[in-house]
């Protein structure tokens, strides 16, 4: 199995709802596993997505947001992100090493009921903790996935089994959505249908019930970003896709929500290592 680090979807900034499956990382897959490198600091921002997500941490610094809540993953050697749940990363440039890997529910139900295992709803997947003392023995099973060949199903199911045996034996299933998860979601799903028109601070504030100034401190505490950041890094990323599907630069900035051809093309270089939209068109 490949597992070197190299471009995937999910490196983008994910902006998705779970009813929206065509959005899933892993459709075509049953698992997708990458060994990721952060030579210089690295932001993941808030996301969520209908895969079960396990990191495992080889010496990689940072901060970890899940559910709103920052977590330092100087601590953390095996991260558990259950299906549905908000997160963001904040990585500090080093030498360490990051496996992510991902378990398509689409794929997986294909060979398991997943329904009669983890109840109609999956709330025993969406329940699981984030992080044990007993998730240690799973990096071993990581291991053992890079080994497998992509096309020999049988045995990435005996070892996502395992894992799920290793998960539900050492936690006490615990999660329950919290009040800031729901207001974030909120947000995601709301910009995710806006971001093409003008929103504004008193628009946004006023959709999720809050104050102009609690709002704003509210969703950088929460997510580690400013809500606008939030949202240009959401409008761009956009852009990237209309560009890869053969629309023009011009028609990719404006119908991501950008008003200024000049400040998109100075935004797109700055985030995407100065290469500019025409450059990444051609690619």
């Amino acid at each position: 199995m490949e597992h070197e680090d190299k471009y995937h979807p999910s490196d983008q900034v994910v902006f998705r709802s779970l009813q929206e499956e065509e959005y899933e990382l892993t459709s075509d897959q049953l698992v997708n596993l990458r060994e990721r490198h952060f030579p210089s600091d690295h932001k993941a921002h808030l996301h969520y997505h209908n895969t079960i997500e396990i990191n495992v941490n080889r010496g990689v610094e940072g901060t970890v947001w899940i559910d709103g809540i920052a977590f330092n993953l100087n601590d953390i050697e095996v991260l558990v992100v259950p299906p549905g749940v908000m997160h963001a990363f904040e990585f500090k440039g080093g030498s360490g090493s990051f496996d992510v890997l991902h378990i398509s529910l689409t794929r997986l139900g294909k060979y398991l009921n997943l329904h009669n295992i983890f109840g109609d709803d999956l709330q025993g997947l969406k329940s699981m903790s984030s992080m044990d003392e007993g998730y240690k023995n799973i990096k071993s099973m990581i291991g053992k996935m890079k080994e497998v060949e992509d096309e020999d199903v049988f045995t990435q199911l005996q070892i996502i089994l395992e894992i799920f045996n290793r998960i539900f034996k050492e936690s006490n299933p615990i999660r329950s959505e919290s009040k800031n998860a729901s207001l974030l979601k909120m947000v995601i799903d709301y910009t995710e249908t806006n971001y093409n028109k003008k929103i504004d601070l008193n628009e946004i504030s006023s959709y999720t019930g809050l104050s102009r100034s609690y709002f704003s401190r509210f969703f950088k505490k929460t997510t580690g970003t400013g809500y606008f950041t939030y949202l240009t890094l959401m409008r761009l990323e956009k852009a990237k896709v209309k560009i890869r599907r053969g629309e023009s630069v011009t028609e990719s900035c404006y119908s991501s929500g950008f008003d200024n051809i000049s400040y998109f093309i100075q935004l797109f270089k700055k985030h995407n290592k100065g290469i500019s939209p025409g450059k990444f068109r051609e690619q």
